[in-house]
Parts: structure tokens; C-alpha cells; sequence
């Protein structure tokens, strides 16, 4: 299973007030029936082969300063509680779906667009095969499943259209398991631009 679980600090802790926000501005109102799952994918620490997918750690991890700017607690300085995380730039695995959830809305949209970028959250969830375990569906043994498919996806195992993936795409002839989730992002808002 996933060996390293990531324990939030007190103020990314689930039931605080950055976690509210991120779960009600990236997940919407559909995330109240599935809070269980929610909940266990802040504990999963994002991690990643291919090295530039630093950069979509980034992008999760600069999630909390979105919130602290909303809240006035940012002003461009560093954020003290932010940089005490285990690692610099670490971030859960449901910052790591926020994150890429917010670089779509902005490739494809330019700004942020709320019922837009809680469609493309669900439609990874949909696509990592999560979509079932809601709230009244969820067990022990489904948070070990969810826990497989969390793992394999981040060892990149999933099939070349996506499915297991974070994105689906429409053409699945083009084996995306060796490119960094960057190139996944660009081909999936090619696919589903409005030009």
C-alpha cells in the first residue's frame, strides 16, 4: 500500500479551516457525500517518478497559499506553519487533484470558473475509478482499494487512454505513461478545448 501516509499540520488538518475551503472551492457541493474518501486522500502524501512532475507537486502545494491570500493571512512573505511541512513543496494527494484541477480551469478557461473546475475534480475521481466510494458505499476494504489505485496510479500504471489515470482521453492509441503529467494537462484541454 501506500507506505508514506501524510499527516497534515494543524492548520491542513481535515476538518480545519484551509481543508473547508479546499474540499468546498475544488470538490463543490457533491463533496458532501463523499467526505470519507475525501478525508483519506489529504492523508496520502502525493509522490511522483518522473521528475518534472515537481512541478505538479508545486501546484498542490501552493494550494494553502491561494487560501491564506483569500483569508488575508499571505502578503507575499512565507507563510510559517506552510514551510514546516515534512518536506518543502510536499503536498496530500487531494491538493495534488485540486492542483491540477485549477491548472486545467486556467488552460482551458483562463480564470477561475467555480462549476468548471469542480467538473474536472470529479472527472478524475471518475477517471481514478473512485467515483463509487461515496459515503454510503465506503469500508475499510474500499480505502484499501482506494489506496491501490492511488498507489498505481502515481507508479503510472494505467492504460493509455486514462483510465486509472487522473485524465481520460479520447484518442487512447498514444502511451502517456512515460510523459510528465504536464503533457497529460495539454493533451486533455486540447481534447476538450472549445476552439
Amino acid at each position: 500500500m501506500i507506505d508514506a501516509i501524510f499527516k497534515p499540520l494543524n492548520e491542513r488538518a481535515v476538518g480545519g479551516d484551509y481543508y473547508k475551503w479546499l474540499v468546498n472551492t475544488y470538490a463543490g457541493e457533491r463533496s458532501k457525500n463523499y467526505m470519507l474518501l475525501l478525508n483519506h486522500l489529504h492523508e496520502i502524501k502525493f509522490e511522483y517518478i518522473h521528475p518534472r512532475d515537481e512541478n505538479r507537486e508545486a501546484d498542490g502545494y501552493d494550494i494553502i497559499f491561494r487560501w491564506a491570500w483569500e483569508e488575508r493571512l499571505y502578503n507575499g512573505n512565507e507563510i510559517p506553519w506552510a514551510t514546516a511541512r515534512p518536506t518543502r513543496g510536499s503536498c496530500s494527494f487531494l491538493e495534488f487533484l485540486c492542483g491540477v484541477a485549477h491548472r486545467i480551469n486556467l488552460q482551458l478557461l483562463g480564470d477561475y470558473v467555480e462549476d468548471q473546475i469542480h467538473r474536472y475534480f470529479w472527472s478524475m475521481i471518475e477517471s481514478l475509478g473512485l467515483i463509487g466510494f461515496d459515503d454510503s458505499n465506503i469500508t475499510s476494504d474500499n480505502l484499501t482499494w482506494v489506496d491501490i489505485c492511488v498507489h498505481a496510479f502515481m507508479n503510472r500504471q494505467f492504460e493509455p487512454d486514462g483510465t486509472g489515470s487522473i485524465l481520460r482521453f479520447k484518442d487512447g492509441t498514444q502511451r502517456m505513461q512515460d510523459e510528465e503529467f504536464w503533457n497529460h494537462i495539454l493533451r486533455y484541454c486540447n481534447e476538450n478545448s472549445k476552439s
